[in-house]
């Protein structure tokens, strides 16, 4: 198994992390699973195209008023495409790393936006791989540091995610056991 603790990290970090703090690791997610992503939502969207056109065209050949198909047509191709493209344009700016205190996430589409989660106010993290992300050898983790939102349905848990990561189940147990000797720390 390949060292991924005990390499030099990517820069990005340094100007934000303390002068205690040691910088464990970094990385960029994996280029083609973290713009892959949405394509699932592309896929379903092209499937109504497709039912749009063959609906439009029986309906033309039976001398019937053809449904509006341009808005099905929007919503199906071009809205599944927004999340595409604003993962493309903020790749450049993605950046995941963690130190002895916290993670740190850095993303942004124009400018650089930090988020960091001291260990000990993780409450929950986990750790999934979807099918594009297996196909690639990378995974996803996702932590939830107690903050909500307000929905229709009630109140919604908001996670902070770290997609396409490679080596996701070692940098998962590495995240989990600095959570629990922060946690362990702080009870003292």
């Amino acid at each position: 198994m390949k060292r991924i603790f005990k390499q030099n990290p990517l820069p990005g970090f340094d100007k934000i992390k303390n002068k205690d703090e040691q910088i464990l690791w970094t990385a960029k997610p994996k280029f083609a699973p973290f713009i892959l992503a949405g394509l699932p939502s592309w896929i379903v969207g092209l499937m109504i195209v497709i039912i749009s056109y063959y609906v439009y065209h029986v309906a033309n050949e039976r001398g019937i008023e053809p449904p509006p198909v341009l808005l099905f047509l929007f919503f199906a191709v071009v809205l599944p495409l927004i999340p595409f493209f604003g993962r493309l344009l903020s790749y450049s700016n993605t950046l995941y790393g963690f130190t002895n205190k916290r993670i740190m996430i850095r993303t942004g589409l124009v400018k650089a936006n930090f988020k960091v989660i001291n260990h000990n106010r993780i409450i929950t993290a986990e750790f999934d791989v979807s099918i594009i992300e297996r196909l690639f050898n990378v995974g996803s983790i996702r932590f939830f540091s107690g903050k909500t939102k307000d929905t229709e349905d009630g109140i919604e848990n908001v996670y902070d995610y770290w997609h396409a990561i490679e080596d996701p189940h070692e940098v998962f147990k590495r995240i989990k056991q600095l959570s629990a000797d922060a946690k362990a720390t702080t009870c003292l």
